[in-house]
């Protein structure tokens, strides 16, 4: 199985909580990450962690080839995964996941995906993005509109496509309008030519978790990430792996409860003094449905975390103890 992801120094370290999760259930993968952005230094401590559990892991520069062929275009890493054609070559077939994923189960059934003669897999994303990214291009996307952090690529048919240089051209002409870079562009070229997969080999929309069976791949990317909210429902399981790698999870530090409380009251104060009353009154509103909807997704992260979240965490717990032993 060939696993590959990208990733600069910002996305570094949950690169690695990722890794360590596919490794957990994948030992004998071959696992590639395209560099688009490591120091030397980051470069090391990953290589020295990969000798160490014994992963087989290939770092590929690719750095400056995209600078070489995006220029200046923001946020040039995202387009990383569009090189592997050409980069890996030689393989039948990759599995591409995006470096803020957690794998909660094998992947053998995903990689054996029949594509049907399409040039990749991949899950639907939400209503709410493929809206915003038709309006922003002015393209009218059809419900099928696709997620790119989980790719199950079939080398021969994308390059068949020339998938790789369509897309790079019309990010070259049409980036300013893209709502999300690479997927804006994958989509635009794409449309439907693409094997429609199962929420449980790319799991983020969680508010649809009772139809949900099974989860085999978290994507950390509609609600909070574990990294910044100790409410999302897969932080725990994100927090064990990051801290089996060199760059163990550091909690930021939160204001206290009695803080939130004195400065809430301060603002309050300060409204009734500069708005009036009547704003006054419609800002509580506000606040009061703000607090319900935290409320809902709170409640719904619960359901979440206890239906897959706890046990996978007991499953890499036992895995790890297992390997160490």
């Amino acid at each position: 199985m060939h696993i590959v992801s990208a990733a600069d120094d910002n996305y570094l370290p949950h690169f690695c909580a990722m890794l360590h999760s596919a490794w957990l259930y994948h030992p004998h993968a071959r696992f590639y990450l395209l560099d688009s952005g490591l120091s030397e230094n980051n470069r090391a401590l990953l290589a020295a962690f990969a000798r160490a559990q014994n992963i087989d892991l290939r770092m590929i520069d690719c750095a400056a080839s995209l600078i070489t062929t995006l220029g200046d275009i923001p946020k040039r890493a995202h387009y990383a995964r569009l090189l592997i054609p050409e980069l890996l070559g030689d393989h039948d077939r990759v599995l591409y996941l995006d470096a803020d994923i957690t794998i909660t189960g094998p992947l053998d059934e995903l990689f054996a995906t029949d594509l049907q003669d399409r040039p990749f897999s991949a899950v639907r994303d939400i209503e709410l993005t493929r809206q915003r990214d038709s309006t922003r291009q002015g393209i009218a996307f059809e419900p099928t509109y696709f997620n790119s952090g989980v790719l199950l690529i079939d080398i021969s048919r994308w390059k068949k496509l020339r998938i790789t240089e369509q897309v790079f051209q019309h990010a070259l002409n049409y980036h300013q309008t893209f709502y999300l870079s690479d997927q804006s562009a994958l989509n635009a070229v794409l449309l439907q030519n693409y094997r429609e997969m199962d929420q449980q080999w790319n799991f983020f929309k969680f508010h649809e978790y009772d139809a949900v069976t099974d989860v085999h791949v978290v994507h950390h990317t509609l609600y909070d990430k574990p990294w910044r909210s100790a409410h999302a429902a897969f932080a725990d399981l994100y927090k064990f792996h990051r801290d089996c790698t060199p760059w163990p999870f550091q909690p930021s530090a939160e204001k206290s409860r009695k803080t939130l409380k004195g400065e809430l009251k301060i603002a309050r104060r300060t409204l009734l003094a500069t708005l009036g009353v009547r704003r006054h009154r419609r800002w509580l509103e506000d606040r009061r449905q703000e607090a319900q909807r935290l409320s809902d997704e709170q409640r719904m992260m619960a359901l979440v975390r206890a239906k897959f979240a706890d046990p996978a965490l007991k499953r890499a717990r036992e895995m790890v103890r297992q390997r160490a032993g």
